[in-house]
């Protein structure tokens, strides 16, 4: 068994009214006439309602997933934050050999600058997950 492979612009194809026999060109494959866009563009309005019908459905049934996902995601980033922060205090109470040097101002800016760091990270996590900070929440919820 073998397959003859043509080239496409040899192929000819029939058109249904006159039975002729018309060339495709590059232009017609490549950029439909206007008609042939209103066609393919418009859209019934049934179509249009079950699509919407499905987002509506796939919102409905993801909400549970997100909302539990949401949940998981803001108690990794309080662990982090409160995981970071001691860190941050054990840090500078290791510092403390250097009270009295010049280097009380590098160490002090360096755990400031760290600090910040940690509350932005946060923060943006926070953001991007849309989720309150737990401190936030609870004094909502008593």
């Amino acid at each position: 068994m073998t397959i003859q492979q043509t080239d496409p612009a040899e192929q000819s194809m029939p058109t249904q009214a006159t039975g002729e026999e018309k060339q495709p060109t590059a232009t017609t494959a490549e950029h439909p006439t206007p008609e042939e866009q209103l066609r393919t563009e418009a859209k019934p309005k049934e179509t249009l309602q079950r699509r919407f019908a499905f987002s509506r459905l796939w919102c409905e049934l993801s909400a549970p997933w997100w909302s539990g996902t949401q949940r998981l995601a803001a108690w990794s980033i309080d662990t982090a934050e409160r995981m970071a922060s001691r860190m941050l205090e054990l840090q500078e109470q290791a510092a403390g050999w250097a009270k009295g040097t010049s280097w009380v101002p590098l160490l002090e800016s360096q755990h400031t600058f760290l600090r910040e760091g940690v509350e932005g990270w946060a923060t943006l996590a926070r953001t991007l997950w849309q989720i309150k900070k737990e401190e936030d929440t609870g004094r909502a919820s008593t």
